[in-house]
Order: structure tokens, then sequence, then C-alpha cells
């Protein structure tokens, strides 16, 4: 976890980019709803715009999340709804 945007980005530098800024703010489960979570940022600039949009949007003082893409393979999953057991 970082507090500013200048270790976010020096974190960002090592765990390679592009990363995931996310807040870390207390007591909120969704927060993708909430615009607390910043995918795909891909330099430090962006790194530190994302930690300073997070910090206004909860008030400052809350530390974030700085990670970067986990290892292993992508795969796309497809879905759909069975009449008898709902979403696949």
């Amino acid at each position: 976890m970082t507090h500013s945007g200048t270790e976010a980005a020096a974190l960002a530098q090592r765990v390679g980019y592009p990363v995931v800024v996310k807040s870390a703010v207390p007591g909120i489960v969704h927060k993708s709803e909430q615009r607390l979570v910043h995918p795909g940022r891909d330099t430090a600039s962006a790194v530190r715009d994302a930690v300073r949009e997070l910090h206004k949007a909860t008030g400052g003082g809350h530390p974030c999340w700085c990670s970067g893409p986990p290892p292993g393979t992508e795969i796309a999953v497809g879905a759909f709804q069975d009449e008898r057991f709902g979403p696949l």
C-alpha cells in the first residue's frame, strides 16, 4: 500500500506496467462502482494522477493499492443463460 502518488509510481516501476491503482478506503466493498479503481495505468504520471483522483474522491488520507498483472495466461470465458440452471 502507498499513501502518495510518488510512492505508487515507484512501486509501479518495480512491479512493471501496466498497473491497477485502487483505493484501500475501508467499508466500501464494490470500489469499482464508486470509481475507486483505475486499471491500465501505464506511466508514472498516470499512476500519480490516479492516486490524486482517488484522494480527491475519498477525502484523502487513505492508502492505495498499486499492483501489476498476476502471473499466468489470460483467458476469456463465455457464459449463457440456461432455462433450468440459470447463468452458466
